[in-house]
């Protein structure tokens, strides 16, 4: 406007030599990862995000809107990308938001239900392992040449590991390979491919999640500091503050070593009826799917009311 009063011609602002142009991933603002859509912005030089990112991810999907597994049929899959926020109150707003996040169920019915050649018959699909894990299966023993148990990371694993070598003998009472997941935790498939006198292949694969990390637990009253005083407080509310890497199936709990009693859902709490006064000892124990546990322990001291 300046310039126009003045009959002047126009000039461009002229960009400071240390603003710079630079793509980003679309609401989680780091460098691309190769699966988000891409924005360009302006920054400080200096201040520009270093860190690539790792919210947006590639999910393969079923046709019915399930996780493709490692069993789904590849005309059946497509690939779809998510921005997936980070757990805490990120993650609860975009749910509270009705914002997409990829499905947490797995294709279980691509996976053939009738045994042929060869099947695995535990751990089951989606079942929670940890440690040392027998691996059973049921295989036709009829023109065998050998057959080889093998895993990988992931739904789809990109690379698989023999669990022993091949073996040409079966016996149903034993297990096929016990695998030693004592360093892995997360999702990875399980194998058994057969390969039959004629050269043809027999396979069947399950997943499972690998959890070898205990829950952290720690036991408190439900009012934390309260001075209990009796007859005039009937009840100690016991609470456990629970965390796990994936899931917890239970806490129990505990006076002096007898049971009192266990929660299976969140939160996780117990009231005891107080009996009398003295000192008391509680304890929690959490569990996670595969049996990793933890314990945490309270002393309770009750009063006479009045004194």
């Amino acid at each position: 406007y300046a310039h126009a009063r003045a009959n002047l011609p126009p000039r461009d602002w002229e960009r400071p030599p240390d603003i710079i142009d630079l793509p980003v991933c679309q609401i989680s603002g780091l460098l691309p990862n190769g699966v988000c859509p891409v924005r360009v912005e302006l920054f400080l030089d200096g201040t520009q995000p270093r860190t690539v990112d790792d919210l947006w991810q590639t999910v393969e999907i079923t046709d019915t809107g399930l996780r493709a597994s490692v069993t789904t049929p590849q005309e059946r899959r497509q690939r779809v990308n998510y921005f997936i926020p980070p757990t805490g109150s990120a993650r609860e707003w975009w749910v509270a938001n009705n914002q997409p996040l990829p499905p947490e169920q797995y294709d279980d019915l691509s996976r053939p239900q009738i045994f042929e050649t060869v099947r695995i018959a535990r751990p089951s699909l989606f079942d929670y392992v940890g440690g040392q894990v027998e691996i059973y299966a049921e295989i036709d023993p009829r023109g065998l040449q050998y057959f080889q148990v093998e895993y990988g990371q992931g739904l789809n694993p990109a690379q698989w590991f023999a669990i022993g070598g091949q073996q040409t003998t079966f016996n149903a009472d034993q297990p096929v390979a016990t695998w030693n997941t004592t360093s892995l935790d997360g999702i990875y498939s399980v194998r058994i491919i057969a390969v039959l006198e004629d050269d043809t292949r027999a396979s069947d694969a399950i997943q499972v999640t690998v959890d070898n990390q205990a829950p952290a637990v720690a036991l408190a009253s439900v009012e934390p500091g309260k001075l209990y005083r009796w007859p005039q407080d009937t009840t100690v509310e016991l609470i456990a503050d629970v965390r796990d890497n994936l899931t917890i199936d239970r806490v129990e709990f505990f006076l002096g070593g007898e049971p009192l009693g266990a929660d299976v859902e969140f939160p996780y709490t117990l009231a005891w009826t107080i009996t009398g006064l003295g000192s008391y000892s509680f304890s929690a124990v959490a569990f996670d799917a595969v049996g990793n546990q933890a314990q945490a322990s309270l002393e309770v001291e009750i009063l006479r009311s009045g004194s």
